[in-house]
């Protein structure tokens, strides 16, 4: 078993995907000040065994969910620095530009993790489609 190099930031309660290849690590809260949520972003590229940061989330959270769809990273949900919930803020990573884009919030606040799921061509969270990919 391959043991992957050390993240540049320390982080728990944060947000995983993988996308082309690459594991991405998402917000959560700093392990060095436990009550601050951050938005840093970092990805893992396993052919050069090393993480990079990448551009930051717009809001800082953590407990968010995150699916990969069509090559692009969707972050949803979460809490902000307060425990407050976030209001179900939805945002894209496009890895290709490396930018984030704001995506009209969810219906519902969650201030955890749920379970979502990428499923033909859709966004799926709790058994309702949230987003339809675009054609």
């Amino acid at each position: 078993m391959h043991r992957l190099s050390n993240v540049r930031f320390s982080t728990y309660a944060h947000a995983v995907a993988v996308c082309a290849g690459r594991l991405y690590v998402i917000g959560g809260i700093e392990s060095t000040n436990q009550d601050k949520a951050t938005a840093a972003v970092e990805r893992y590229d396993a052919t050069r065994d090393a993480w990079e940061a990448v551009a930051p989330l717009p809001v800082p959270r953590w407990c968010a969910a995150t699916v990969e769809l069509d090559g692009q990273i969707y972050v949803m949900g979460g809490s902000a620095e307060d425990d407050a919930t976030l209001g179900g803020p939805c945002d894209r990573y496009d890895p290709a530009t490396d930018k984030w884009e704001e995506l009209p919030p969810l219906s519902v606040e969650r201030a955890t993790a749920p379970g979502v799921v990428a499923l033909d061509g859709k966004l799926n969270f709790d058994d309702n489609a949230l987003y339809r990919h675009k054609d």
